[in-house]
């Protein structure tokens, strides 16, 4: 929307917004699936390492929902492994600056919820063991704007350093946002890039399993679907 010269980006926040079955909106705080988690989440502070756009106004309006005006951060990109390694290197800059930090609105488990939502086996136990960290938890390439900020921050919470770059790896192949035929070098790329801003090689593992986080994909459906499905097989088995 604009106005003055000015444009800004309304968005609408309600309960049951999106009803599909597996992205819900749940009344529970603690659920990871909270509905108003993300305007609390732009208001905190928490996610300026990230890059954020501004908050311009935060309404409740009468019908319940909330208005969320942002400023606008401008568009998506078009993506190369080269552009997708240094979005990773922010990611992880970000994300060891923030090892450690909580907050009692950010979502718990929010990967084995997602699992389970997509009838998947539960995520790698020693994920547990990693850094923890604030995790935007849908960190896919067109939440990460030309501009550079990143938006969609309704899932955010606690979890396992490596777990977004993983997404944003896969997520950018089964989505085409990149040619499936380049579906290694991002991933090399990706984590590559990751690596040089967390700098703590145990991440690996989060990273992995984001990018397993997909494998309830079925094949035949389209062939960046199949893509990822080998990929994913390829990276789970240390390829």
């Amino acid at each position: 929307m604009r106005a003055g010269g000015r444009s800004a980006v309304l968005k609408l926040v309600a309960l049951d917004a999106g009803p599909h079955p597996r992205w819900p909106s749940r009344e529970d705080p603690s659920d990871p699936y909270w509905w108003q988690r993300e305007p609390v989440a732009y208001q905190s502070g928490l996610l300026e390492p990230f890059g954020v756009p501004r908050v311009l106004a935060c309404l409740e309006r009468r019908d319940g929902a909330i208005a969320l005006w942002l400023e606008d951060a401008g568009d998506e990109l078009a993506w190369t492994p080269a552009l997708l390694a240094g979005a990773a290197e922010r990611l992880g800059q970000a994300q060891r600056a923030l090892v450690g930090v909580d907050a009692p609105w950010l979502a718990r488990s929010f990967l084995p919820a997602y699992l389970e939502l997509h009838g998947a086996d539960a995520p790698d136990p020693r994920l547990r063991e990693l850094p923890q960290t604030i995790c935007h938890n849908d960190f896919h390439p067109g939440n990460v704007l030309e501009s550079g900020l990143v938006v969609d921050w309704a899932y955010c919470g606690v979890g396992a350093a490596g777990l977004d770059a993983g997404v944003l790896v896969v997520d950018g192949v089964s989505d085409d946002k990149v040619p499936p035929e380049l579906a290694d070098e991002v991933a090399d790329a990706v984590w590559e890039g990751y690596l040089r801003g967390f700098g703590d090689a145990s991440a690996r593992l989060g990273f992995v399993e984001g990018v397993r986080r997909l494998r309830w994909l079925p094949r035949g459906h389209k062939s960046s679907w199949d893509v990822t499905l080998d990929l994913i097989e390829r990276l789970a088995s240390g390829g």
